[in-house]
């Protein structure tokens, strides 16, 4: 193999993981000098440069028994670390972002923001937003960005934000209490002045449609790796948007497959949301356009 450590396995997880626990704990470490370059990188950004890693193994005091090639490559195989697909030789461990308050710009905001979560079936707490577990989360980003379709924007990302271009789109992934959401702007770049209005809601659409499939197979998938196959049967995937009724908490209403013109809320039976123009994209295309 082109690399040695493809052939390298460990025979004491223990080890391993009190080596990873080192690079987790980095919200916690205090960089004692200026010069330690790689360690800020990694503790601003989650960023990882394969030409420092051995500075940034170093300096959080990981074993120099250890392999760090062999480390780099089983944190991109269990998908904590995704190759940013500019810069191949930069790894991004979102998990270890900082918290931060990433400034999602409002301009050319014409799409509603789409929710994923779960409920448990036949549970009397059914129709409450459950949390979902944080490694979920930073293992969907990663998933994305592993995929070789989206760029990852570390500098412009936190623990709760991340933020991924595709084609002129930007697209934020937002971690909020019981809930995943997915907010998609358009840069100036992703429309052409000779597009007319119904071509460019078409490809807008198209789009919209790709990267609902792409979350919610995500999403399933870092379930099952993460909870295992028999939480994943247990549970519902809701897709929908935040419901605009006062019933309560924070809570969904999600589309009706009888009836693509309404969204039922989850908290209230019998009570039905309009799918207005902002959510239109993500379901079907506008009248007019087909």
């Amino acid at each position: 193999p082109a690399t040695p450590a493809n052939n390298w396995i460990c025979t004491d997880v223990t080890v391993f993981f009190k080596e990873l626990s080192k690079l987790l704990s980095i919200p916690f470490y205090k960089i004692k000098s200026d010069s330690h370059r790689a360690t800020k990188q990694f503790k601003t950004f989650g960023l990882i440069y394969t030409k420092d890693h051995y500075a940034l193994f170093e300096e959080l005091g990981v074993s120099p028994d250890v392999p760090t090639d062999w480390l780099l490559q089983v944190f991109y195989k269990l998908h904590l670390s995704a190759k940013i697909k500019s810069s191949p030789d930069i790894y991004f461990m979102p998990i270890v972002l900082p918290q931060g308050s990433t400034e999602i710009p409002q301009h050319c905001c014409v799409i509603e923001n789409l929710c994923f979560t779960y409920n448990f079936k036949d549970s009397p707490l059914s129709q409450d937003l459950l949390d979902i577990p944080r490694g979920i989360f930073c293992k969907l980003a990663v998933q994305l960005v592993n995929s070789g379709r989206y760029e990852a924007c570390p500098e412009e990302s936190d623990k709760s934000t991340i933020k991924i271009l595709w084609n002129g789109l930007e697209l934020y992934l937002i971690e909020r209490p019981g809930r995943i959401e997915a907010e998609v702007l358009c840069s100036e770049y992703f429309f052409s002045d000779e597009e007319g209005l119904d071509n460019k809601l078409k490809k807008l659409h198209e789009h919209c449609k790709i990267i609902k499939t792409d979350l919610t197979s995500g999403i399933e998938n870092a379930c099952r790796t993460i909870l295992g196959k028999d939480f994943l049967n247990a549970i519902n995937l809701q897709i929908g948007f935040l419901c605009d009724c006062s019933q309560g908490s924070p809570h969904l209403a999600v589309l009706i497959k009888q009836d693509t013109s309404l969204l039922k809320c989850t908290r209230s039976k019998g009570r039905f949301r309009p799918v207005t123009c902002r959510r239109k994209m993500w379901l079907h295309l506008p009248k007019g356009t087909d």
